[in-house]
């Protein structure tokens, strides 16, 4: 049998959890046979400017749009894709959308945030001076605080219309996948008549258990891992670092990865970082440290989380906040403690005191 025609996969150019669930889906095309072509911002030229178009038979292409439509387009047809993956948006040109309908072959759409209806990306804003999961208001409300806080997205598009656009893509997609049941769940309630099909990119029924890795000797020490930023925790890290300093607690921090101010960090005197990372270096890393506990100070209501997963397989202990698919995870299995959103630093300190104490005597 002739194995089916190529498959295209649209996604953004930023890296992270997102390209490693594209590249495992290309992983599995190439495996049966199924040539892959990745549409993506082109990062030279700035985003939402033009694209960058990755065959298997030849150098990338990049198309500035909306000018060199056609000849995108043309290059699309001539290339016969059978199927599309819309993954992301994030970066790409307004008139990239337009294209799918254009091509007219059946889509599938993979949510891995909330850009879908929120131009903030990660349902985060502002609250009292500090990063806070938005609650997700009615559409008002996202206007509001879009008007208030800006928009993170690279278009000129408000709440309304992101909203409009999104219904119509997702309604015309031949499957709505979303890696998490939080996330379908999330998705379902802004967009009516829409069921995602929940599909993890990891079974964590699969995932090793191994015993939990020595602890060094001296304060507790709690690993952080992956690529911090405002959704990820940032602030909330600096400022349970800063409360350990100020009460002189026993208690340090390990970033596996880096943060966007890892200058701030070191001047708190309790957070070493590691620096990036491969995927694979994870783990080891981790384990490394002579850590028992792991943090995951994220804000945000994620929709998988892969950082939560190298944390299980190193063998700690994890402490997370009872929001998104690291919650709905934890839960499931088992494991770790889960904190309630916008607990003080004072308080999850004490509380990572407590579970390092515990893992130490287990």
């Amino acid at each position: 049998m002739r194995p089916s025609g190529p498959v295209l996969l649209i996604t953004h150019a930023d890296g992270g959890g997102v390209e490693r669930i594209v590249q495992q889906e290309a992983a599995r095309h190439r495996a049966a046979g199924r040539p892959v072509l990745i549409l993506r911002p082109d990062a030279a030229t700035g985003r939402g400017h033009a694209v960058r178009l990755e065959t298997p038979d030849s150098p990338p292409r990049r198309f500035a749009l909306p000018g060199q439509r056609p000849a995108l387009l043309a290059c699309l047809r001539d290339a016969a894709p059978a199927e599309i993956t819309l993954h992301h948006l994030l970066g790409h040109p307004p008139s990239v959308p337009g294209l799918i309908a254009a091509i007219g072959v059946p889509y599938a759409l993979h949510i891995h945030d909330y850009a879908w209806f929120c131009p903030r990306v990660q349902l985060v804003r502002p609250i009292d001076g500090a990063p806070r999961y938005c609650g997700e208001p009615a559409l008002q409300g996202c206007i509001a605080c879009v008007a208030a806080h800006g928009s993170l997205l690279d278009e000129r598009i408000g709440p309304r219309a992101l909203r409009a656009r999104s219904a119509a893509l997702l309604a015309g997609a031949s499957e709505v996948r979303a890696p998490s049941r939080d996330a379908a769940c999330r998705i379902a309630r802004q967009f009516p008549g829409i069921t995602p099909v929940v599909a993890p990119p990891e079974d964590d029924a699969a995932l090793p258990r191994p015993p939990p890795p020595p602890t060094r000797a001296g304060p507790a020490l709690v690993a952080v891992p992956g690529a911090l930023g405002p959704a990820k925790g940032l602030a909330l890290l600096r400022a349970c670092a800063e409360d350990a300093a100020r009460r002189a607690l026993p208690l340090g921090f390990v970033v596996i990865g880096y943060t966007e101010d890892d200058a701030a960090l070191r001047a708190t005197g309790r957070v070493t970082l590691t620096g990036p990372y491969a995927p694979d270096q994870a783990v080891p890393l981790l384990r490394a440290q002579g850590a028992r506990v792991g943090f995951l100070p994220s804000i945000w209501p994620e929709t998988w989380c892969f950082a939560l997963s190298d944390l299980l397989a190193a063998g700690l202990d994890v402490v997370a906040f009872d929001l998104g698919a690291p919650a709905e995870r934890l839960r499931a299995l088992g494991r770790g403690r889960l904190l309630p959103p916008g607990l003080d630093p004072a308080r999850v300190n004490h509380i990572l005191l407590e579970r390092a104490a515990g893992a130490v005597h287990e």
